[in-house]
């Protein structure tokens, strides 16, 4: 099975700002068909020219400089219904539909695609599964990819391939779904996604637990590894991202705060509302918002931070049982902290402003802190004149060279994207 690409997930709210990376000569009119837009990458690749895949353009300004100029192409009018057989609980769309549209879609008969990125109203699906956006509810419904069953793109050279299928139980072939998912558009445009849906909760609530310190969220985040409870999302904040998010809807700030969400029927949501006030520990506050009153907080967590390239955000990997240890160690004076503390993915944002040179000395303690963990950093956000010599993309791994084979085999011209993801060209 082939490696997943690098996962550039983050909680925050991305830039529509097409005035910038990448350069391009030219807008292209978005492709009414995949065979239309098959043809224009087929072109391409006979000029040896560039193509920069757009969908929503929210993540226009991500990844690496683009060593090379080139064409504009958009998804936005691929965004029809292929199949939704709604007793088997799957749907097949064109990528260049938006999460908040299909959503919609999907409650006219109680269902829902259990992903939760920001910018839903504006993000296409093809462009969160390129950039493996996700929100707050990681903590139980993974990566977008982990909801893909069936997958169509188009290749470097104009070739459309699929890859999974439109049943659940289908395991055929090349895991194409994790594989495009994070790779930025450079393996691919992704044109088709069947993804498998589920029914809406009947009822949602977040518990706000205040902690004092990092060894009392420690001793949550153990807790919660053996709770009888089965939270949605675990999203810790320090005390400015706390007050940020919760003193709108009355909640308190600490030091640290732990938002532990829940949904599924009004019953069990009740029953693991008290089942957490008996868990925390004796340090902390509990306080609880059930329902409609749950719901700018979940906004909130779900749209993370601002965009900002003078503020840049950097996405740190550790071990899940090393996130208290890590957040322990970060200066709260200069970084805000929102973190998926049950998945070991810590998202820092400068408070202010901030040297490159300060940005970097930050990133080389955290790296040297999370490595003999498994871990890495990289800088989703940063301004882009950082970009020519910093680690967008954090120290070499070896996984890398085969992603750059794979990259060679679907697009040997290296038209998609060039530059832009892990730098490859």
């Amino acid at each position: 099975m082939v490696p997943a690409a690098t996962d550039t997930t983050e909680p925050r709210q991305h830039t529509t700002d097409t005035t910038q990376m990448p350069s391009t000569e030219e807008v292209l009119a978005a492709p009414s068909g995949v065979d239309e837009l098959a043809n224009l990458v087929a072109s391409c690749a006979e000029e040896s020219r560039a193509v920069f895949p757009a969908g929503g353009a929210t993540a226009w300004t991500y990844g690496g400089i683009p060593s090379r100029s080139g064409v504009r192409l958009e998804t936005n009018q691929l965004d029809k219904v292929i199949d939704y057989p709604v007793d088997d609980m799957t749907i097949t769309v064109e990528s260049g539909m938006t999460l908040g549209r299909l959503q919609s879609i999907l409650a006219e008969n109680n269902q829902y695609l259990p992903i939760d990125p920001p910018n839903a109203g504006t993000a296409t699906l093809g462009g969160i599964m390129a950039t493996g956006w996700t929100g707050p509810r990681r903590q139980a419904n993974l990566k977008p990819r982990d909801q893909v069953i069936g997958i169509a793109f188009v290749d470097g050279l104009g070739r459309l391939i699929r890859g999974g299928g439109r049943v659940v139980k289908n395991v055929a072939g090349y895991d194409f779904p994790k594989l495009l998912t994070g790779s930025m558009g450079a393996l691919g445009v992704i044109t088709e996604l069947t993804f498998k849906v589920r029914p809406r909760p009947e009822s949602t609530a977040i518990a706000w637990i205040g902690l004092p310190d990092a060894q009392s969220l420690a001793s949550l985040l153990d807790q919660l590894n053996l709770s009888e409870t089965r939270p949605t999302a675990i999203e810790v904040l320090d005390r400015t991202r706390a007050e940020a998010i919760g003193k709108p809807s009355g909640l308190n700030p600490s030091a640290w705060v732990a938002a532990v969400g829940f949904d599924e029927s009004a019953k069990a949501v009740a029953w693991q509302c008290d089942k957490i006030r008996e868990e925390v520990p004796k340090s902390s506050t509990c306080e609880i918002l059930r329902d409609d009153a749950s719901q700018p907080v979940w906004s909130a967590l779900t749209e993370g931070f601002g965009s900002d390239d003078s503020r840049p955000v950097a996405r740190v990997v550790t071990r899940p049982g090393r996130v208290a240890e890590l957040l322990d160690q970060i200066d709260t004076a200069l970084w805000s902290v929102q973190a998926h503390g049950g998945q070991g993915i810590v998202s820092l944002q400068a408070r202010e402003s901030i040297a490159c040179e300060t940005a970097l000395a930050e990133a080389s303690e955290w790296q040297d802190k999370v490595e003999a963990w498994g871990g890495s950093v990289v800088w989703p956000v940063c301004p882009e004149a950082w970009k020519a010599d910093y680690p967008v993309w954090g120290k070499h791994r070896p996984e890398r060279d085969l992603m750059a084979g794979i990259k060679r085999a679907l697009d040997p011209k290296g038209i998609l994207n060039p530059g832009r993801f892990l730098g490859l060209s």
